[in-house]
């Protein structure tokens, strides 16, 4: 199942980081989880590139929804 993050989740601010480190984005939109792969995925930006959708493990963010 797939379930949207939004900006009140606590957990979120955790998620982006992870995204902007492991990507070297600027801007991540859209996280959304996936409780059957136990994944984060969002569209990530570099400056004014777009790197597209880029998906991210739930123990690499040591976060567990």
């Amino acid at each position: 199942m797939i379930k949207a993050i939004h900006s009140s989740d606590p957990n979120k601010p955790k998620v982006v980081k992870a995204f902007k480190d492991k990507f070297s984005a600027t801007k991540i939109t859209s996280v959304k989880y996936n409780s059957n792969r136990n994944t984060f995925f969002a569209t990530c930006f570099r400056k004014f590139e777009r790197l597209g959708l880029k998906e991210i493990n739930a123990i690499e963010v040591g976060v567990e929804i």
